[in-house]
């Protein structure tokens, strides 16, 4: 999720000063301006998302200055590097602040997650003991420790850290998901789909949740577990795409091509767009003729095309698949080296070698050339022979 909006304002611009109140007599003189932070600026953009921006406006300062914080500067730095991706420049910029000090709670929060981030969990561990009940306070605690504790090759450890962040944060639904997905990748599956299940059953869970679990066991190594939860929210929103897309996607892992096939259906009677789809795991699955009606259903008429032509090629139909010809050059699908691999293998099965070298002529894909090659060389030894059989 994003970080928080912004924390700071930009300094108000102080008035004219007041007018004299009697001849002769002075305005009293305003009150001197506040000098104004230069980290303040960098801050803003930063909480707002201008990664861009906020590195130009940190880049602009000398950290030497009398007038930057060292401390702040090192931290906002670090909070940049950590939100690129550099842990590794994030966490010595981290650290800079904390030696710079005063630390606190969420200076030591972020220091453990940008050292999770650069492989070295027990920094991890040691940034959060050493700042104490502060930072055990704050509820993202229990997941950095969590994750630390199981980069170290301790998941039980991990384990109990996340139980005792869900009891202490109850609220906190995400720590039991992490529960869920830690368990799933120790193997214990059914565990881990049990507390799912009970975690979606209760106030608070919802679809989104349901996906957001089921892809977690899914990931973990779990597909059979994760299809089962999904089979169980599905009940709910039979016609959910993104339900029966997941669903789909954990029979697919599970080698059921034809499964997976089924639960796309009812969405491609709705949304044309899903065809292609279902038509693809069909094939997969090996029924080319389901495949081949399913296809007919795509609504773009190139991608259908080139479906249909493969599925022909699969089938072996290779009169049907060299009939396609004028349409595939007509749709520029000849420019594609597996296309015309295709039709030249069609040609050649059908006994027209000099349409197939035409076509084997032009493929450079180092991905078809070689097949390609195998083809010519079959060829050219069939003419040696006075034909093939």
């Amino acid at each position: 999720m994003r970080p928080p909006l912004r924390a700071l304002a930009l300094p108000l611009v102080l008035g004219l000063a007041l007018a004299a109140v009697d001849a002769g007599q002075a305005a009293p003189r305003a009150a001197p301006a506040p000098a104004e932070d230069p980290l303040d600026l960098p801050a803003l953009l930063l909480s707002d998302g201008h990664l861009d921006r906020a590195e130009a406006a940190l880049a602009a300062l000398d950290p030497a200055d009398p007038a930057v914080d060292p401390g702040r500067y090192h931290r906002l730095r670090g909070l940049l590097r950590l939100q690129r991706g550099d842990a590794a420049g994030a966490l010595a910029d981290l650290e800079a602040a904390l030696a710079a000090g005063p630390a606190d709670a969420a200076l030591s929060l972020s220091l453990a997650r940008a050292a999770v981030a650069a492989d070295q969990p027990a920094r991890a561990i040691a940034a959060l003991d050493a700042a104490g009940e502060p930072v055990e306070a704050l509820p993202s605690t229990p997941r950095v420790r969590a994750l630390a504790l199981q980069r170290m090759g301790r998941p039980a450890d991990a384990l109990a850290a996340l139980e005792a962040g869900a009891a202490r944060f109850p609220a906190e639904r995400g720590l039991r998901q992490q529960q869920v997905e830690l368990l799933a990748g120790l193997n214990l599956h059914q565990e881990a789909l049990s507390r799912a299940q009970s975690l979606a059953a209760e106030p608070g869970g919802d679809l989104a949740e349901l996906r957001t679990l089921a892809e977690l066991l899914r990931r973990a190594g779990a597909p059979g577990e994760a299809a089962v939860l999904l089979e169980g929210a599905l009940l709910r929103a039979p016609l959910d795409p993104e339900l029966r897309a997941r669903a789909a996607a954990c029979q697919l892992d599970l080698g059921r091509p034809g499964a997976a096939a089924r639960l796309l259906e009812p969405l491609a009677l709705h949304d044309p767009a899903w065809a292609d789809e279902v038509a693809e795991l069909h094939r997969k699955a090996g029924a080319t003729a389901t495949a081949l009606r399913w296809s007919a259903r795509v609504p773009e008429p190139t991608p259908r095309l080139r479906q249909r032509f493969g599925l022909l090629i699969e089938q072996g139909d290779i009169e049907r698949a060299a009939a396609l010809a004028p349409r595939l050059e007509a749709a520029g699908l000849l420019r594609e080296d597996s296309v015309r691999y295709g039709l030249a293998w069609a040609w050649a099965g059908l006994g027209e070698a000099a349409r197939a070298e035409a076509l084997l002529g032009g493929i450079s894909d180092p991905a078809v050339f070689a097949q390609a090659t195998a083809l010519r060389a079959q060829l050219q030894r069939c003419a040696a022979e006075g034909g093939c059989g």
